[in-house]
C-alpha cells in the first residue's frame, strides 16, 4: 500500500514536470547549476582565505584584531591615566580663559585679534602674555606630561570602537598643541635647552600611539608629531643659538619615523576589518564568498605595500601603490565591497608616513646646520659637509629617494623635500591642496 504510494506520488510529479514548459525545465536545471557553481567557489575561496591567514599569522604575527591590540602596562607604568588627568587640567584651563588652546593664539593672528578684541591683527610680542598667562593656568597638567616622558607605555585610547577612539584623539590633539606652545613660549622667554626639551616632550606624547593599530590612529600621530616638529622650526627662528641634538630628542625622532611600527599598524587595520565585518559576512552563509573576495584582496594589497616599503625605492614604491589601488577599483561592482575604502585608507596613510619622516629628517638636518654654524661662523654651502662629524650619515627624501634640497639665503638657509608630486618648486610651501614641497625656512 505504501509502496504504491509513494509510485504514485512520484508519478504525480513526473506528470505536473511534464506539462512544464521546457524553458522554465532549463531554468529550473540553471538555478540548481548556479547554487552548486557558488558552492564550489565558496569553498575554493574559503580555502584560500584559510591559507592566506596562515601566511598574514607568519608575516605580521596575528590574524584578528586582538592579536595586534597592545597589552595594558602595570599601573605604574601606564602613562595613559597620567595624559587622561593631564587633559582635564588644561581643559580646565582652556575653559577658565575662554580659549581653544594657546597655540592658536600664536600661529593664527586673526584668531588673536578678534579674541582680544584688537582693531588690527596683533604681533606676536602682543599674544604672548595672554598665552604666558594661559600656559602658566595649565602648568600643573604640562609637568604631569613632561613627568610621563620617564614612561615608555600607555596612551590616550581607552577602546578601539569609533565612540572611544575620536573624541580621545581629539582630546591628543588639544593636549599635543598646548605643548607646542610651552616649547615656542619658553624659547622666547630665552630658555632655548627647556624649550627643545618640551619639543621632546610633545615627541614622546606623539609616539604613545606608535602601538595603536588603526590607521586613524596613526595619521593622528602624524599631526602631533608635526605639532612638534612645527614648534621646533619655530625656536630656531626665535634665536641664533640652540643646543645640541639630546640623546632623548634624537631616540624620539628615530621612533617616530620607525618603519616596522608603522607596517604593523597597517596589519591591524586589515585584522580590524575582518574582525568588525568579516563576522557578520561569513555567518551569513549567502555573502560569504563577498567576504572572502574583500579579505583576500585587502590583504594583498597590504602584502604588496608591506613588500614595496622594506624593499624597494621611493619612486617604485609609488607605482605599486598606484598599481594596487587601480585594481582595488575593480572591486566597486561588489556590492558592500570594502576594498576600494581600505586601499585608499592605505594610499593616503603611506603619503603622510613619508612626510612625517622628511619632516623629522629636516628637523635633524636643521639642527646639524646649527652646529655647523656654531663651529665655523657660517652654514655650509651643502649638505655632504655635515657628515661625518654633525651627522654618520645624510638621510634621504623619502619621496625622491635623493639628497633633500637645500641652498644658503641671506644670512639662513632654506631646506626642503620635493613632497609627492616629485617636483623641485624651489622651496615653494604647500597651501591647501596645491602641490608644494616640504620645506624650513631658518631666517637666521
Amino acid at each position: 500500500m505504501a509502496e504504491n504510494s509513494k509510485r504514485s506520488y512520484r508519478e504525480l510529479w513526473k506528470n505536473r514536470l511534464r506539462k512544464l514548459p521546457k524553458a522554465c525545465r532549463w531554468l529550473g536545471i540553471l538555478a540548481v547549476a548556479v547554487v552548486l557553481v557558488y558552492l564550489v567557489l565558496d569553498q575554493i575561496m574559503w580555502r584560500r582565505v584559510v591559507a592566506q591567514r596562515e601566511v598574514f599569522l607568519e608575516k605580521f604575527g596575528g590574524v584578528d584584531f586582538e592579536d595586534f591590540r597592545p597589552e595594558r602596562p602595570p599601573p605604574h607604568e601606564d602613562a595613559g591615566p597620567i595624559y587622561r588627568y593631564a587633559l582635564t587640567l588644561i581643559t580646565r584651563a582652556n575653559v577658565m580663559y575662554d580659549y581653544p588652546d594657546a597655540h592658536t593664539l600664536l600661529v593664527d593672528p586673526k584668531y588673536a585679534a578678534e579674541t582680544f578684541h584688537l582693531d588690527d591683527p596683533p604681533m606676536l610680542d602682543e599674544t604672548v602674555p595672554f598665552v604666558r598667562e594661559q600656559l602658566a593656568a595649565m602648568q600643573e597638567g604640562l609637568d604631569l606630561v613632561r613627568e610621563a616622558t620617564s614612561l615608555n607605555h600607555g596612551s590616550i585610547i581607552t577602546g578601539y570602537d569609533p565612540e572611544f577612539v575620536l573624541p580621545a584623539l581629539a582630546q591628543a590633539r588639544v593636549l599635543a598643541r598646548n605643548i607646542a606652545a610651552k616649547a615656542q613660549v619658553t624659547a622666547i622667554d630665552g630658555n632655548l635647552e627647556e624649550a627643545f626639551e618640551w619639543v621632546t616632550v610633545g615627541l614622546h606624547f606623539a609616539n604613545s600611539l606608535r602601538d595603536e593599530p588603526q590607521i586613524i590612529c596613526q595619521m593622528v600621530r602624524v599631526a602631533l608629531t608635526g605639532l612638534a616638529v612645527s614648534a621646533a622650526q619655530e625656536i630656531l627662528n626665535v634665536s641664533e643659538d640652540s643646543p645640541p641634538i639630546s640623546e632623548s630628542l634624537r631616540r624620539e625622532l628615530d621612533i617616530a619615523r620607525r618603519q616596522q611600527d608603522f607596517i604593523g599598524t597597517l596589519a591591524g587595520e586589515v585584522a580590524y576589518s575582518r574582525t568588525k565585518y568579516g563576522t557578520y559576512y561569513t555567518g551569513i552563509r549567502s555573502l560569504r564568498l563577498l567576504a572572502s573576495a574583500n579579505e583576500l584582496e585587502r590583504s594583498h594589497f597590504l602584502f604588496d605595500i608591506t613588500d614595496a616599503m622594506q624593499n624597494a625605492a621611493p619612486t617604485e614604491r609609488r607605482r605599486t601603490l598606484a598599481e594596487a589601488a587601480e585594481r582595488a577599483q575593480s572591486y566597486r561592482v561588489l556590492p558592500f565591497s570594502t576594498v576600494p575604502a581600505s586601499c585608499l585608507a592605505v594610499e593616503r596613510a603611506v603619503e603622510v608616513y613619508d612626510r612625517n619622516v622628511a619632516q623629522c629628517d629636516l628637523l635633524e638636518l636643521a639642527l646639524a646646520l646649527r652646529a655647523y654654524k656654531k663651529q665655523h661662523g657660517t652654514y655650509p654651502d651643502r649638505l655632504s659637509l655635515l657628515t661625518p662629524t654633525h651627522m654618520d650619515a645624510l638621510p634621504k627624501d623619502p619621496f625622491s629617494g635623493e639628497d633633500y634640497l637645500y641652498r644658503t639665503e641671506g644670512e639662513g638657509f632654506v631646506l626642503y623635500s620635493v613632497d609627492r608630486d616629485l617636483k623641485d618648486d624651489g622651496g615653494r610651501r604647500m597651501k591647501g591642496r596645491a602641490q608644494g614641497d616640504i620645506v624650513w625656512k631658518i631666517l637666521k
